[in-house]
């Protein structure tokens, strides 16, 4: 791992975020994989043995500024340098129309869509 390129991916664990790990897994990277869904990542990890090799996963809120300010120091502690970071993570709202949107729905999708990119910079 120390001689490996270093990624974090937010998001990693759904949809596009899934395919971005295994993409660059596949081109010798080592990925800490981020997301909120624990449930989803036991999946991944247990349906795909071979990528705990070349991967570490946190289940972290990334709309929790003080979260991922923590997580920051221990990777740097622990992992030193990285060389690219991938904010894929995304939330959207569950409602029919607009004027609809409730005020948690709101901050949740804010939190997420736009905090969370100045949390990870």
């Amino acid at each position: 791992m120390n001689n490996k390129r270093k990624c974090i991916i937010t998001g990693a664990v759904g949809g596009i975020g899934k395919y971005i790990l295994l993409r660059f897994i596949e081109n010798d990277y080592f990925v800490v994989a981020l997301d909120i869904n624990k449930q989803k990542i036991d999946e991944l990890v247990e349906n795909n043995k071979v990528i705990l090799k070349n991967s570490k996963f946190f289940e972290i809120d990334i709309s929790n500024g003080y979260a991922v300010k923590e997580f920051f120091k221990s990777y740097e502690k622990k992992y030193k340098d990285l060389d690219v970071l991938i904010n894929n993570a995304a939330a959207n709202g569950k409602y029919e129309d607009f004027l609809d949107i409730g005020i948690e729905t709101w901050d949740r999708v804010i939190n997420v869509n736009l905090n969370s990119f100045f949390y990870c910079a």
